[in-house]
């Protein structure tokens, strides 16, 4: 079980959109950017699937996802390696539609929050240039 110290969890929090890598069943990679998500726990991250076509068969295949943050003003990035779990309902689901329906009210973009992926963190790794660069955490 990986728990995400804080201050891997804080250089996260100061990225408003995130990358999201996966891999298909061939090796082919794919990354996208992910404006919502957030922090469950400890231990996972919840991504709301709005238009995830390479990244919903991805990760439906595999199962795997990984996600790096960098924050320039403390020369500190994280890398999380996860499990993926898709979800149309529950708490996770309503907190990602929720979130979906707060931004619509201020944009004028239509988002369908079809569903949630919820990530379980299974290995994290230090990334941030230097001598402990790539250096697994946990």
């Amino acid at each position: 079980m990986v728990k995400v110290p804080e201050e891997a969890k804080a250089v996260f929090n100061k990225e408003a959109i995130i990358p999201l890598a996966t891999v298909d069943k061939l090796g082919k990679p794919n990354v996208v950017m992910v404006a919502f998500w957030w922090w469950v726990d400890d231990e996972h991250v919840a991504v709301v699937e709005n238009f995830l076509q390479k990244t919903h068969d991805n990760l439906a295949s595999t199962k795997w996802g990984c996600m790096v943050a960098y924050d320039m003003s403390v020369h500190k990035s994280y890398q999380i390696k996860c499990k993926a779990e898709y979800l149309t309902s529950g708490p996770l689901f309503e907190e990602g539609r929720k979130r979906v329906e707060e931004f619509m009210k201020k944009n004028p973009i239509e988002m369908p929050g079809k569903a949630v992926w919820k990530l379980k963190v299974e290995e994290l790794y230090f990334t941030a240039p230097g001598p402990n660069a790539g250096k697994r955490l946990a």
